[in-house]
Parts: C-alpha cells; sequence; structure tokens
C-alpha cells in the first residue's frame, strides 16, 4: 500500500517550481481547533537591547496576565496574501480515505526539508515540520537539527527536538529554557520536531496541528519582517454632549474584519474587537457566569469586573441617548436597560447596556457604556466566536471615539502584512504627505435610507487609468430618501457601488483587460452575492499582467487602487488548471444596500484620518508598514516609555486563502497543503445556515399627510429582505415587542417536514405573545424564485411584509437572458386609520370594513395622492437593457393591474416556479401571488417619463378603493433635464376596466410551467381523492340584541361548502400531533358542498352558512384533485385561494358551473402552471391538483383578508408516513404556548 504514494510524490514536487505563489489554509473536520489552539501558545520573552535600524523578532505576548496596553496595533483578519520572507505553512481538509496523500505530504516535507538547508544558509527562522516513527526518523530529525545549527557557538542554543506525541508537551517546544540566553534571535534558529512515541498516522494528526497553530498564531511574532505597527496615544477630552446622537446602524458586514486588542473592567480583562466606523454602540459578548475565566478574550465575564455596573432602563442614557437606535432600548425583566442591534447580514446581539472601564495607554477611561451582549446571532459563528466584541466607531454619541472624547482617530491598513495602527487622538508627522480632505456630509432632516452618523463623504467620479467615466453627476447623489449617500466603512470589506456607477466601470475595465485576462463565464457566477467580473487566471501563474488603476474622486481628494487590491483570488473556486479572480468592486444593487459603500481592502496603505471636530476625512497614500518604522515602532522593544500591546493574526474561518512566498525555502509547506487539499470535498452546490433577526415594533410613519404608528418589524416599512440560496437553511428570531399578539408566514415556502414554522396563527402555531420570541426554522428545498413574508394573524399584515428573493443554487443560471438589475417591487394598501381598528369595527357590525386609502409600491402611494409626490417610487433604467422585476401583491383585499407606459413585460416566473415566457402589456397579480418579470427598455433613450401604475381588478358590486398608485420609470439620460426643471412629457399606461373578468382567464391561461428536463412539471396523473368546493360569501343571523349591517340585518360571512371556518384557541398542529383534537377539530369537512345549485345563478332560498372548525384529512401521499366554484349566493366575486405547504398544479379554469362531465377532458396535464394562490374567476371555477407529500396541518383560506376575516377558510391535515423522512418531527422547545 505504501508504494501508492510514490507518483504522488513525485507530482507534488513538480508542481512546487509551478506553485511558489500560493498556499491555502483550510480547517480539519476532526480536531476542536480551538482547544488545540489554546495550547499551542508562545511564552513572553523580554528584551532589554537598545532600537536597532534593522529589528529583530517580536518579543511574545504574555501568556498568563493581561497588560494594561498604552499603545494599539491594528491586525486585519483577512483571506489577502500575506509577503512572509522567513517560513510559510499550510493546512488543509483531510478526509478519512486520505491515508496516502499524507503519507506523500510527509515524505515530501522530509526530502525538501533535508535538502534545503544545505542549499541555502540565510540567517532567517525555519520551522520544519516532520513527522515519523523510529529510530531512522530520530536519527533524520538529529541530523536536521545538526545541520540548522551550524551557525552557532553552543549546542545549547539549537531548540530542542520534541516528540509531540500529544498536545501537552506543545507548550514546551519554545519554553524559555528552550532558546538560551537573552539575545534571542529567533531568526538564527532551525527547529524540527520529530514524533518518535506512537504509530504514524496516530502521531501525525496531533503533531502537525499542534505545530501549525503556534505556527500560525505567533507566526507574526517571531519573523522579522513583520513587526508589530504600535503607536502611543494622546488622550484630548471633549463633552461627549457637544457629539449628536444617531442611531447604530451597519449597512452590511463581512467575514473579513479589522481587529484591536485592549482591557477592560478591573482586574483588565482582554478583549479582541472588531474596528467598525459602520457602527455606534460598542458591545462585548458576555459570559456571566461566576466560575468563567477571565483570561479568554473571546467573552468577557461582567462578574469578575468589580467596576462592570449595568444601566437601569429609568436611567437618561437608556431613555434619551438610545432613542434614536433603530430598535428602541427597552426594560427586561429586571428593570435594566435592554439593547438590541441588528445587522442587514442578519447577524444581531442583544443584552444589557452598562458601564465599566476601558484601558487605553496607561490610563482607564471609566463609565464607559457598552452593551453587554448576553446573546449574539451570527450569520458565522465560527468566525465571530474569536472575537469579544464591536467597538463602534462612527459619530453618535455612544460610539468609543465620542465617549473616549477624541475629536480625532487615523488608521493606516498595511497591504501586505494585514497589520495596521490606529491612532486615537490628534498628531502631526513631518515624514507624512499633506492630507486631501473630503468633508463629510451632514444631514439634518431624517431620511429613511440615510444614515446621518456614517462618515459620508461625496463622491464625484470615478477613473479608470486616469479616464473619467462618463458617469452622469446625479448618479452619486442621494436621492430624496437617502438612497445613494457614500459611507466609509471599515467593517466592509469590499467597495460596492449603486448599478449604475458599477456597470460603467464593470464596463470599462473589460475593455481594458480584453486580451490580458480572460473573463470567467459563468452567468451564475456572482462571489459575495455582488461580484460579476471575474478572471480565469493559471495557477502556475506567479503574477498577474498589468492591471488598470481604478480611482475613487471625492469632493477635494481622491484613493486611488492599483495591483493586488484590484483582484481578488476567489478561495476554492478552481476551473482545471485555473483559480478564479474577481474584480474587488461589487453591485451594491444586488445586495439591496441603497448605499455606496467604500471598503477597508481598498483603504490599504491610506492614511485615513477622521476629522470629528472639523467633519471631514483625510486621505493620503503612505507604505503603512514604512509607517510604522517611521514611528520608531521597530523592534525589539527596549527603551520605550509605554507597555506594548501585541496582535496576533486573526485567521478568518481558519483560511488563509492566499500567502505569498519570497524564497524556495517555503516549498515544504506546499508540499503539505497539497497532499491535503487534494481531498478537499467540493461544497458548491451545499446550502448554508442564514441567521435573521424580526424584532415587531411600533414604528411612526407618514403617508397622505397623516403620520401614524403602524407595527413592522425592525423599524421598517416595507420590513427587511430576505435573501437566500435554494437550499440554504433559514433561522429567523421572531421578538414580539409591541402589545398584539403575532405570528409570521413564509408565503410560498414549501416547509417540507417543518410545518411548526409555516406561521399561520392558530393552526401550526399558537402566535407570540408580547415580550416573547420563537425561532422559525425551515429549509428552502427545491425552490427558487421571488416569494414574501407577512403577518399572519388579524390585519397586521397590512404594514407588516417583505420580500422573499430566493436565488438558484450556485452556478445554475436562470433559464432567460440575465437582467442587468433586479428589482423588487411590493403592491401595499395603506390606511389612514389603524387596520385593527378597521376589521375590529366590521366583525362587531357584521358589515363590510371600510376601504383603503391608497395603493402603494415599496411602502410609496405616489404623485396621484395628495402630499405624496415626495414618496414616489422610481425605476432608473439605462437603455437598451434588462431588469428582473420581482413582483409581489401584498395588499390585503385587492387583486391589482399592473403596466409600464410604452413598456412590454415578459413574464418568465409566477410563484417562484419559472414559466414559458410571454410578452404582455398589462400583468394581473391577485393578493398572496408572486411574478418576475423581464423589463426590456428602449434601445434610445426617449425624451420623457413613463408612469408605472396599478390599480384594482374588483367583480364584487360593492365599494372598494378605486384608486390608482403610481411610480416613474426614468432614464438615465433624461436626469439631467430633469435637474434643471426641464419638464419631459410624461407617458400614462393603459390598463383594463376595473372588472374585466375576460382579460383575468385570457391572462391566467398563457402562464404555463416550462416542464423541460431541468424543470419538469409533476402533475399527478392519477388521483386517489376529488374534492368540490364551493366558495363565496354568505350570511350568518345577527347576534341576540343587536344591530346588523347586512342585508336584512344580518352578519356577512364567507365559507367553504357552507362552512365558515371558527378559529380553534388551540393550535391544530399541535392538536393533531399530540392526539388532543378532541374539543379543538373534527374531521368531517365535506367533501362537496351540501346540496347542489345553480352556483353562478340566482342564489338559493337559505343563503345561511354554518360555522365549525372542520378538517380534511388525507393519507400521506394521497394524489388529490380539487374543483373550487364561485358562487353568487352574496355576490360573484374572485376569489385568490392559498394553499400553505404545497404547491399545485392548474390543471383548468372556465367561466360558469363546473362539468364534471366535461370538463376534465380539457385538463391540462402536460404543461399546467404551478402555483400556490390560485384566483376562482368570477363566476367561474378552477381546478386544481397536488400530492399531499408533506405530514402536517395546512391551512387554505382566501387572501382577500376581508374573507378570511368572515370565514372564508380551512385546514387540511396530511399523516405521517411510513418511513422516518415521511413523518413530522417533534415541535421545537420554543414553540409558542397558548
Amino acid at each position: 500500500m505504501y508504494l501508492t504514494f510514490i507518483p504522488s510524490v513525485i507530482s507534488f514536487l513538480i508542481s512546487l517550481l509551478h506553485e511558489l505563489s500560493n498556499t491555502w489554509v483550510g480547517k480539519f473536520s476532526f480536531s476542536p481547533l480551538e482547544n488545540m489552539a489554546s495550547l499551542c501558545t508562545f511564552p513572553r520573552i523580554s528584551s532589554t537591547e537598545p532600537i536597532k535600524q534593522t529589528p529583530a523578532a517580536a518579543p511574545f505576548p504574555p501568556s498568563n496576565q493581561p497588560m494594561r496596553p498604552s499603545a494599539l496595533s491594528l491586525r486585519q483578519s483577512s483571506s489577502k496574501h500575506r509577503r512572509i520572507s522567513t517560513v510559510v505553512a499550510a493546512i488543509g481538509d483531510v478526509s478519512a480515505d486520505g491515508t496516502t496523500y499524507l503519507i506523500a505530504g510527509a515524505v515530501a516535507v522530509a526530502l525538501v526539508g533535508t535538502a534545503f538547508p544545505i542549499l541555502f544558509s540565510r540567517k532567517d527562522l525555519w520551522i520544519f515540520i516532520f513527522a515519523g516513527k523510529g529510530e531512522i526518523y530520530r536519527t533524520v530529525a538529529k541530523i536536521l537539527g545538526t545541520l540548522c545549527s551550524r551557525k552557532q557557538k553552543k549546542d545549547n542554543e539549537v531548540a530542542r527536538i520534541s516528540s509531540l506525541c500529544g498536545a501537552s508537551n506543545c507548550p514546551q517546544l519554545f519554553s524559555d529554557s528552550n532558546i538560551p540566553g537573552k539575545k534571542r534571535k529567533m531568526r538564527d534558529y532551525c527547529i524540527a520536531f520529530n514524533s518518535s512515541n506512537h504509530k504514524f498516522l496516530k502521531s501525525l494528526f496531533p503533531f502537525f496541528l499542534c505545530t501549525l497553530f503556534s505556527v500560525f498564531q505567533n507566526l507574526i511574532l517571531c519573523s522579522s519582517q513583520n513587526p508589530a505597527l504600535l503607536l502611543p496615544l494622546k488622550t484630548q477630552v471633549i463633552p461627549p454632549e457637544s457629539i449628536r446622537r444617531s442611531p447604530d446602524k451597519l449597512p452590511f458586514r463581512h467575514n473579513v474584519s479589522l481587529t484591536v486588542s485592549l482591557t477592560v473592567g478591573t482586574p483588565p480583562q482582554n478583549v479582541t474587537m472588531v474596528i467598525d466606523t459602520g457602527s455606534e454602540l460598542s458591545w462585548l459578548h458576555c459570559n456571566r457566569s461566576q466560575n468563567s475565566s477571565s483570561s479568554s478574550s473571546s467573552t468577557f465575564n461582567p462578574a469578575g469586573s468589580s467596576s462592570y455596573t449595568p444601566i437601569p432602563c429609568s436611567s437618561s442614557t437608556c431613555t434619551d441617548r438610545t432613542r434614536d437606535f433603530p430598535i428602541p432600548a427597552s426594560c427586561d425583566s429586571n428593570h435594566l436597560c435592554h439593547a438590541t442591534l441588528s445587522y442587514a447580514d442578519a447577524s444581531s446581539s442583544e443584552g444589557t447596556l452598562a458601564t465599566d472601564t476601558f484601558y487605553i495607554g496607561n490610563s482607564g477611561i471609566s463609565n464607559v457604556v457598552f452593551g453587554c451582549m448576553d446573546s449574539i446571532f451570527s450569520s458565522n459563528n465560527e468566525e465571530d466566536s474569536k472575537n469579544t466584541g464591536l467597538m463602534g466607531m462612527n459619530r453618535g454619541s455612544l460610539s468609543f471615539v465620542s465617549q473616549m472624547g477624541f475629536p480625532k482617530f487615523s488608521y493606516c491598513i498595511s497591504e501586505y502584512d494585514f497589520s495596521g495602527l490606529l491612532l486615537l487622538g490628534d498628531a502631526n508627522f513631518s515624514w507624512l504627505a499633506p492630507l486631501n480632505y473630503t468633508p463629510l456630509i451632514e444631514m439634518s432632516t431624517p431620511l429613511p435610507y440615510f444614515d446621518r452618523v456614517a462618515y459620508t463623504v461625496q463622491l464625484e467620479g470615478i477613473k479608470v487609468s486616469h479616464k473619467l467615466l462618463p458617469i452622469p453627476e446625479s448618479v452619486f447623489e442621494p436621492d430624496h430618501t437617502g438612497a445613494g449617500q457614500t459611507m466609509v466603512d471599515s467593517g466592509t470589506q469590499f467597495t460596492f457601488l449603486l448599478g449604475p456607477a458599477y456597470t460603467a466601470l464593470r464596463d470599462e475595465f473589460l475593455n481594458r483587460t480584453a486580451g490580458s485576462f480572460r473573463v470567467f463565464e459563468d452567468s451564475n457566477f456572482v462571489f459575495q452575492g455582488a461580484m460579476d467580473l471575474c478572471y480565469r487566471v493559471p495557477m502556475n501563474q506567479t503574477r498577474l499582467p498589468p492591471l488598470p488603476s481604478v480611482t475613487l474622486v471625492f469632493r477635494g481628494a481622491e484613493m486611488t487602487v492599483t495591483g493586488d487590491r484590484i483582484l481578488y483570488r476567489v478561495p476554492g473556486e478552481i476551473r482545471g488548471n485555473d483559480s478564479i479572480h474577481c474584480f474587488t468592486f461589487g453591485n451594491s444593487d444586488l445586495l439591496g444596500v441603497e448605499a455606496f459603500v467604500i471598503g477597508h481592502l481598498h483603504q490599504q496603505n491610506v492614511w485615513m484620518e477622521f476629522d470629528l471636530k472639523k467633519s471631514r476625512i483625510g486621505l493620503a497614500e503612505i507604505r503603512c508598514d514604512l509607517a510604522g518604522q517611521k514611528l520608531g515602532m521597530g523592534l525589539p522593544y527596549k527603551n520605550l516609555s509605554f507597555h506594548v500591546l501585541f496582535i496576533q493574526l486573526k485567521i478568518s474561518d481558519l483560511q488563509l486563502k492566499k500567502m505569498a512566498f519570497d524564497s524556495l525555502k517555503a516549498t515544504f509547506c506546499f508540499a503539505f497543503s497539497v497532499s491535503l487539499l487534494c481531498l478537499l470535498p467540493s461544497t458548491a452546490n451545499a446550502g448554508i445556515t442564514r441567521h435573521y433577526k424580526f424584532h415587531v415594533q411600533l414604528q411612526n410613519v407618514t403617508r397622505l399627510c397623516q403620520t401614524k404608528t403602524v407595527v413592522t418589524v425592525n423599524g421598517q416599512f416595507p420590513g427587511p429582505r430576505i435573501i437566500a440560496r435554494e437550499g440554504d437553511r433559514l433561522l429567523i428570531k421572531v421578538v414580539n415587542r409591541v402589545q398584539n399578539n403575532i405570528s409570521l408566514h413564509w408565503h410560498g415556502v414549501r416547509q417540507m417536514r417543518s410545518g411548526w414554522a409555516d406561521g399561520p396563527a392558530y393552526v401550526t402555531q399558537c402566535p407570540i405573545q408580547t415580550g416573547q420570541s420563537y425561532v422559525y426554522n425551515f429549509t428552502v428545498n427545491g425552490q427558487r424564485g421571488t416569494l414574501f413574508w407577512h403577518a399572519h394573524i388579524s390585519w397586521l399584515r397590512s404594514t407588516v411584509y417583505g420580500p422573499i428573493i430566493i436565488l438558484p443554487r450556485t452556478h445554475q443560471p436562470y433559464p432567460f437572458p440575465r437582467p442587468l438589475k433586479e428589482v423588487p417591487i411590493i403592491f401595499g394598501e395603506w390606511w389612514k386609520a389603524d387596520t385593527e381598528a378597521v376589521i375590529n369595527q366590521a366583525m362587531q357590525t357584521g358589515g363590510a370594513p371600510n376601504i383603503s386609502d391608497a395603493f402603494t409600491f415599496n411602502g410609496l402611494p405616489g404623485p396621484s395622492y395628495n402630499c405624496s409626490a415626495q414618496d414616489t417610487f422610481k425605476l432608473k433604467v439605462k437603455p437598451g437593457k434588462s431588469y428582473l422585476l420581482r413582483l409581489i401583491n401584498a395588499a390585503l383585499n385587492d387583486e391589482l393591474f399592473f403596466s409600464i407606459a410604452d413598456h412590454t413585460l415578459t413574464v418568465v416566473e409566477a410563484d417562484a416556479v419559472y414559466v414559458k415566457p410571454f410578452k404582455t402589456n398589462v400583468v394581473l397579480i391577485t393578493p398572496g401571488q408572486t411574478m418576475n418579470v423581464l423589463l426590456h427598455t428602449k434601445s434610445n433613450a426617449p425624451n420623457a417619463t413613463f408612469l408605472i401604475a396599478a390599480r384594482p381588478y374588483a367583480t364584487a358590486p360593492a365599494a372598494f378603493d378605486n384608486t390608482t398608485v403610481t411610480g416613474l420609470l426614468e432614464y438615465e439620460s433624461t436626469k439631467s433635464l430633469l435637474k434643471k426643471n426641464i419638464k419631459l412629457p410624461l407617458h400614462k399606461p393603459v390598463l383594463p376596466r376595473f372588472n374585466d373578468t375576460s382579460f383575468s382567464i385570457k391572462f391566467n391561461g398563457k402562464i404555463r410551467s416550462l416542464a423541460n428536463s431541468q424543470f419538469p412539471a409533476k402533475v399527478p396523473t392519477r388521483v386517489d381523492r376529488r374534492f368540490f368546493f364551493t366558495v363565496g360569501l354568505g350570511l350568518l343571523p345577527c347576534r341576540r340584541n343587536r344591530s346588523c349591517q347586512g342585508p336584512n340585518n344580518t352578519r356577512l360571512s364567507a365559507s367553504i361548502n357552507n362552512v365558515t371556518f371558527v378559529q380553534p384557541n388551540t393550535a391544530l398542529l399541535q392538536a393533531h400531533f399530540f392526539n388532543k383534537s378532541n374539543g379543538v377539530y373534527t374531521t368531517d369537512f365535506p367533501a362537496n358542498p351540501p346540496f347542489k345549485f345553480n352556483y353562478t345563478g340566482s342564489p338559493p332560498k337559505n343563503s345561511m352558512v354554518s360555522s365549525g372548525t372542520k378538517v380534511v384529512v388525507l393519507p400521506y401521499n394521497a394524489a388529490v384533485e380539487l374543483v373550487m366554484q364561485d358562487t353568487s349566493i352574496v355576490t360573484a366575486e374572485s376569489h385568490p385561494l392559498h394553499l400553505h405547504g404545497f404547491n399545485f398544479f392548474v390543471v383548468g379554469q372556465g367561466i360558469g358551473n363546473f362539468d364534471p362531465n366535461k370538463d376534465p377532458a380539457k385538463f391540462n396535464l402536460a404543461d399546467p402552471a404551478e402555483r400556490n394562490t390560485v384566483g376562482v374567476p368570477s363566476g367561474g371555477w378552477v381546478a386544481i391538483r397536488f400530492v399531499a407529500d408533506n405530514p402536517g396541518a395546512w391551512f387554505m383560506h382566501c387572501h382577500l383578508e376581508v374573507h378570511t376575516s368572515w370565514g372564508l377558510k380551512m385546514a387540511w391535515i396530511v399523516q405521517d408516513g411510513k418511513r422516518p423522512n415521511q413523518k413530522l418531527p417533534p415541535p421545537p422547545s420554543d414553540l409558542p404556548k397558548c
């Protein structure tokens, strides 16, 4: 067996000659790395030598007692490469069948490691990794030690060859006894390791882990080429009250971050914090256990600090200074100030506001307000667990710089070694070039999309190799909603530009690199969700061809990006012999971020000064590594008057994606990385877990000249956007902070075997009560497209709703041409009155509720309503391009026609299912339906604007909101004319009559499934159960001693098969799962109406309906055919029926009464539309088929909320199948109780 590794060894050694520029670092799946890493640490080595021009190795950080820092150095956690001349090491993924490659890698290391000390003798730090068993291995190891130490005068100056038989021996590697003398020059030693007392493979793994973590965690401290950059602080106190307060807000975060270490508390505890200029409140991850250790930098123990003081909710700090937080502070059960921070990458944290002492320099600043967070909800737990918290550095009153009283701070991030320095305070340096200043933009009026305390500057243009791109100035100016600001953010890695600017830059960069680079042609590969310009680079290519520079032109200053900061090597993406490099500018439109964001990758080697007093940012290009040396920060530290704060390199996700080899001495490390990475499994199609946190809270919203308090999620109206990929798992924690009970429904998500997360109140769950929370846990399987979420109790969904965007799996393209941009447009309704009061009054009187006052696009009513010209949805487009409009009808009670003047729409998807494309000028979409349409703009931009309009389709002879919501479609070339107040012709669309049922029938008949090999239409051809449901309005008798507003003093109701549904007092799913249905529901829901009549003709004499909580029970995997027939008992009307838990096929529809003898012959069983919501035509019928393959209790109801309130709803219970994967799992532990 051992002979099989010989070809691999040869292959690896050959590949070394071609791959001396890159290695990768991954993670072992079989070992608790954090525990191993904690054992492999260096003890501190002191030094008293004077500072030399060529610094020696850095002294080691203390292993036991915390140090009180007087200087800060900044360490960047990044996947970008490091220039290391002394040593490079790599580890990779290992699978169970990797014996051959492990042996091959070990032999390769032994061969190269043995030969190179003879060939090269420069005095640099070499760390040789060697493993084996038996005398021959020990002999080779001793020879290695002798070869490496030949320049030393004494044998005892050679580091001891340690056996590393277990993790417990690891700390002995670099003990003081192993490195004699005060003048310990680590770069002069060659350290050989040998595992000698165990079987080969058994000893290899702990040896390898322990050694490599020692190397990586301390590499920066051992290398003479990588000194820590340090700077003393200057403290100038200014009253915190002089700095404006504003909410904590972070546009979005990435896994790559800048970190700084300091100490907090009494006695001081070491903490590591992410530096974030996009956030206000600083916070620490707290572990309140009395027995928790304070030595770990991953948590802060408030119980171990005598100066820690929680802030009561009655404090002015809690009531006043947090007033502008997006999620206002609240009072917890202990009457302490409770804060919740939520970020756009779905991470969040919550806990208690407190004060404690933060140590900066040799002095401690007491009573610093921060968040002591007990609950951390992270989108990347593995990465964030390495940090204790976040240091908010924006301009808010509770930010770190404001509380510390610093009128100015600066940082400088080195390009190559990812270290940096952070200067808090003011200083002048003669060697620093004059700074170019750009003013910070002030905004006194609150706007929905403008962060007033972010570091906002005015971006005025973009250059590519000194050519200024022809981008209109208006692209860089925030609009009337505040969207479009330019923020400088250290919490973001890359730079993101709004669509028009990004497209212009992308096109120019493509032209400049044509012929020099090979574009990676994969229409659906979008790195980081926003970076779609990537290149294929041969892996044996050590240098990239020259790249054009990109210059961001600010008002008064410029920032030029060159070299390696232009392209980023995507980790793990290899195509044949090519690696993938992506353009480091992304399209913020694809992330749903309404702003330009300047990330810290493009701030490297730029002195960044944030002057809060003069409200400006200064920039100057400089080599940040040389800046540290200019400041006297060479190592070792001998006569400095302050203590040293050491920052260790933090490897994001345990992956150092790119490292550079500066000499051939590093080749032995590459052998290990290649041998292990050969076994790296492909995870391209594996879904990830995405975390979201929804706080249901009250928010003041002004529409139609009137402000009212509405229920929202995270203070947003409409609510936040959920973005996922097919196969992803979603964990959405919903916290109820209003007096109403709440539940949320993820409309259209199949919820396969996850019915507990479906959301309708009293069907799958009891509602979430005030002050309680619930985590909706489900996986998006076999679906991609546009869906939405909304409240599913009473009429709260009038303001509690938002989009769900499910992208295809990575590398799976759309079955239609890729659009330039994707734009969600959510239709809604707006009432001036409280919608809960509206429906409560209607239910009490038995009459119809008051109609809405306006319709909205993305929450904006538009210029057709009074006081709404500034609240207008605008779609800005370029000529000759395609845009994907994701249409969602979240209105409560109205089906809507939608059109854009003089433009044709191509329907490509309905209810998150691809359809055969067809063109139309008008779209009809019912409440609960979604539809994706392609908008193809005109090839030449006309000097005109075009109305986007929607108005109701209403078939009942009753009052309805007969208004029209409008938005504007504007071509970019007309912006300059509009800016000059030049009036352009306004084109208006032509919409069908409000009761045009013939259009409805024809339009819905055009919707057909793709029904191809990739997206088949799996229509049930057999039928196990047939049902015929009548749906429509009815009447109930008025309650005794009441006067009712229905016909003839009756109450209006609605029913299915003459049964109006009565809401139970406990959830149907719980009653079913625990076999406690008695008194909750009955299983006698009729399969057919109680009697036959002319359903669409004259109503029967008896129009009264019955009431009850009745369900239909289906066996698992039953094929169901359901015909739904509209009735004219009160009036004929269209009814959009929504089925939870399933998609169904619309196999037939027609006007009049369904004929069971003739109509089934016309059913479309080849390519019918696959939907989750279908409109039963007014005075007609619709037939659907589905397979009951999802165990649970599933709601079916009319999505006109008024009809649902009147009882037009029922439920299906699908029994478990025989196999384990056909059964409903038990409920989660946090399922709300009634």
